[in-house]
Formats: C-alpha cells, sequence, structure tokens
C-alpha cells in the first residue's frame, strides 16, 4: 500500500545543542557568547513568517531543522520540505532562562508554523482532501485560560497559515457559561465542546480523548493535539498510550505537551512548557510553546532530567 514516508532533519544548530546536553556543558555560556547571533538570525525569520511571508523551501538549514515527506508510489516525484524550529534552549523560547528570564516566557515569536499548502494538498491524484482536525485537552474557554489564551491562538494561527479546522474537539473539567464566547460562527459550528467533562486517562475511556481521535482521523488528514489540563500523572499516562501505538503516532502530526524537568540550569527555574509534534523521529513536526505554571502544582509528574527530555523528543 501506498504511504507517506516522513524523514526528519535535525540542524546543524539543534545537534550542537544536542552536544552540550549531553556533555552537561556550561549551556547559558554557550547561548549567549556563541550562538545569540544565530539565534536573533532565527527569529527575524520566524517572526517575518508567522506574518505571512514563508514561501518556497529557501531557508538556512544550518539554523532550520525540517521533515521530508516522500510518496512511496512516486518515487521520482521531489520530497516535500517543511521546516521547523529547531529543538534548542529548554525548549521554550529560545531566549528563555539564558538570555532573558521572564520576559519572554509565554512568547511564540520562535515558532515556524506548517502552511496549508504543505499539510492540506492530496498526496496523490484522485485523493480525498486532508481534512484538518484539532483536539484540545484544557481548552478553559475560546478567549481565556490560566496561562493566557491558548485555544483561539492556535485556531487563528493555524487559519492564518492556511489551515482552518474541520473539526475541534475540546475538553474542559471547569464548567464555564460561555466557553466559546468570541469565537467566529465557522468556529463555534466545528466544534464540539464537552464544557465541564474532565479527560479520562483510561484507555478505552469515553472520554479518552486518543479513543476519539483514533475513530475521527486518518493518515490523510492533519491533527494536532495539545495536552495541557494540569493533571500531570493522567497527561503521562496519555502520553504511554500514544507512544505504545504505531497507529495513533501516525494520526498526529503535531503535538503540545507538557512535562516536568529538572536538573542542569532548569534546577532553580521550574517546570516548563513543551510543544512537540509526536516525536521527530518519527518524522512529525516539533513545536516549542511556553506557559508559566508553578512547580508545586505538578507534584505528581515524572520529573526528568533535560537531556532525558531532549531524548524523549529526538525520538
Amino acid at each position: 500500500a501506498c504511504t507517506v514516508r516522513r524523514t526528519y532533519r535535525a540542524s546543524p544548530l539543534e545537534l550542537s545543542w544536542l552536544d552540550d546536553i549531553a556533555r552537561s556543558a556550561s549551556v547559558c555560556k554557550r547561548v549567549w557568547a556563541e550562538r545569540l547571533s544565530v539565534v536573533q538570525h532565527w527569529l527575524a525569520i520566524s517572526v517575518a513568517w508567522q506574518n505571512g511571508t514563508r514561501t518556497g523551501d529557501t531557508w538556512p538549514r544550518d539554523v532550520f531543522s525540517h521533515i521530508e515527506l516522500e510518496d512511496t508510489c512516486a518515487p521520482d516525484a521531489p520530497a516535500v520540505t517543511i521546516p521547523l524550529e529547531p529543538l534548542y534552549g529548554f525548549l521554550r523560547h529560545p531566549l528563555h532562562a539564558c538570555v532573558k528570564r521572564w520576559g519572554v516566557i509565554t512568547t511564540k515569536d520562535h515558532l515556524v508554523m506548517p502552511l496549508g499548502s504543505e499539510m492540506l494538498q492530496p498526496r496523490r491524484p484522485g485523493a480525498r482532501r486532508p481534512r484538518a482536525l484539532y483536539f484540545d485537552l484544557g481548552a478553559s474557554s475560546y478567549l481565556s485560560g490560566m496561562g493566557g489564551s491558548s485555544m483561539n491562538w492556535f485556531v487563528e494561527t493555524y487559519e492564518r497559515h492556511g489551515i482552518g479546522f474541520d473539526e475541534v474537539h475540546a475538553w474542559e473539567a471547569k464548567r464555564s457559561r460561555s466557553p466559546m464566547h468570541g469565537a467566529p460562527q465557522g468556529v463555534r459550528e466545528a466544534t464540539r465542546f464537552y464544557n465541564g467533562v474532565p479527560v479520562n486517562s483510561s484507555a478505552g475511556a469515553l472520554h479518552n480523548p486518543l479513543r476519539l481521535l483514533g475513530e475521527r482521523a486518518s493518515e490523510a488528514d492533519f491533527v494536532v493535539l495539545k495536552m495541557d489540563f494540569d493533571q500531570p500523572a493522567m497527561e503521562d499516562e496519555l502520553l504511554a498510550q500514544l507512544l505504545a501505538s504505531p497507529r495513533l503516532i501516525s494520526l498526529v502530526d503535531e503535538l503540545f505537551y507538557e512535562q516536568v524537568a529538572t536538573g542542569n540550569a532548569l534546577v532553580s527555574m521550574g517546570p516548563w512548557k513543551q510543544a512537540v509534534g509526536p516525536f521527530r523521529g518519527q518524522g512529525a513536526a516539533a513545536r516549542g510553546l511556553a506557559i508559566k505554571r508553578d512547580r508545586s502544582n505538578a507534584t505528581d509528574a515524572t520529573v526528568v532530567s533535560l537531556a532525558e527530555s531532549f531524548a524523549l523528543f529526538s525520538r
């Protein structure tokens, strides 16, 4: 059967940082003294791209990592190459901690978002147009959230890049009177909001979002999954279910996931937010997203070292 082969290529910038982590090098010194100009170049490009200027595949390979998509039934066709921000720093904004302690903790201008022209095109003649599906675990409400609004950011940012979600499935344990207030009519119509319904991490449970994702999505679709509902042990359990299922991994294109990490420069900086595609070694996109969260709220989470976390998300 025909499939789309995904291959992840880490940039030299990412590889150099991973080497620093493996050797427990003085990472902040490297960020500030040796790589700051490279990071600033990255940010100048990503900001311009977020404003809608990215076209074609002309971008610096030494800075940005990328994914190659190849149709196994069309081996002579050129691969689709999709850039993404490198795994770098503490998987927040690249200037966070070493250069700016808190000023950029929720800034998202370092992200390299996919384009609809890349992700929503049929891979072969006669195939249906892929759908775009968004699963939001811990949606708060459309315009607000504990760490700032996020649901509207996801919906509107992807829309700005040519990806309008055909389906949105959102769970929020705390009931709200009007969770979709402020959302455009089309978004309201596309959204199934489980208002006051907590996520259930038991395999196969009615409100286990992975069960619904497996029912609603196909490999041809573009699927974004965000997990941030402030129950770290349950989030870890869902992550384990995802990792254990090759089929689920094949369905999810981008995963936004929170993990508590410690070690190196992170010892005194509390937890960190990272948004990653389902593990770059599987050939999916990765994203960095930061939302401030107190470490005291995450005592039941799996706490790992910085090196261990990079190893997980580089798989």
